[in-house]
């Protein structure tokens, strides 16, 4: 199941060439970005919102930190202070006009130290270790052995399954998943997964963020 917001069609486009990287002083963030390209005079860009989430590796994929902020139109860039160098960062900035909000720009800004980055300032107790060892053991062998005792092991194309349960007036919203590639993993949780992602509409590659559901 993929989650996708349907903009107002009135609304500008998302912004372009979204970029975010550390600054040397580990705990400040720079942001920068090109205005929508599918803007007009009768549709002006009024503001941009920009939201960062900081991300828990440790369950379902949980906002643990969320900041919005809003700069004027003609900003492009933005410098976030207080941050954590050990943890790891989606960033979205959305274009507003009168016609409403567009469709969000989204990149991921990962840990500067790689091996904290989503353990850092845990201490974990070394008689959880067992238990959580064997825990992972099991789950990745019932992983390995579900495909292989499935005998009827159904290929879906087009929208996934549930389509049934969306209401009509969104499924126009719904995007191919043949459109959509996922690639690797950028957060997990109990119930969801953040794949990094390309998105093919009218022979464009767009990156985006792609939270699967998992179904039980």
């Amino acid at each position: 199941k993929i989650e996708l917001l349907c903009p107002s069609p009135l609304a500008p486009g998302s912004p372009l060439n979204l970029h975010a990287e550390w600054l040397p002083s580990a705990t400040e963030l720079l942001i920068t970005w090109f205005p929508p390209a599918h803007t007009s005079s009768q549709n002006e860009v009024i503001n941009y919102h920009i939201s960062i989430e900081e991300i828990s590796g440790l369950s379902e994929s949980a906002v643990l930190y969320k900041n919005i902020l809003t700069v004027g139109k003609n900003i492009t860039s933005a410098t976030i202070p207080n941050l954590k160098s050990s943890v790891f960062y989606i960033i979205e900035v959305w274009a507003f006009s009168k016609g409403g909000k567009g469709s969000p720009a989204i990149c991921w800004l990962p840990a500067m130290d790689a091996s904290a980055k989503y353990l850092a300032g845990y201490q974990i107790p070394y008689h959880y270790i067992i238990p959580a060892a064997l825990i992972f053991f099991l789950v990745v062998l019932i992983l390995v052995a579900q495909p292989i005792f499935s005998k009827n092991k159904i290929k879906s194309k087009g929208f996934p399954s549930g389509v049934a349960d969306v209401d009509g007036s969104m499924r126009k919203c719904l995007i191919p998943v043949d459109k959509i590639y996922l690639g690797e993993i950028v957060g997990q949780g109990a119930f969801a997964v953040v794949h990094k992602g390309i998105l093919t509409r009218n022979k464009i590659k767009e990156d985006v963020a792609v939270k699967v559901f998992q179904v039980r």
